[in-house]
């Protein structure tokens, strides 16, 4: 899968690992409101809302991971 094309199962695995780290490392200080990851050409897009545990201020941002051909 490391080296393969970006597609839905691409996606759900990066999400399932996005999920789990906010759990793990992120969980006492921010609350994952929503999480979208997919796969469109040759990116992954993901948009995360999230709101500060101690404020309740909420945030939202978007990533690209651009997917580059190797050699």
């Amino acid at each position: 899968m490391l080296f393969g094309p970006l597609s839905d199962d691409v996606a759900a695995a990066a999400r399932s690992t996005i999920q789990v780290a906010f759990h793990e490392f992120l969980a006492a200080q921010v609350e994952l409101r929503a999480l979208d990851v997919r796969a469109e050409d040759s990116a992954l897009l993901i948009d995360i809302a999230y709101s500060i545990v101690r404020t309740g201020q909420e945030g939202r941002m978007s990533l690209t991971a651009n997917a580059e051909a190797g050699p």
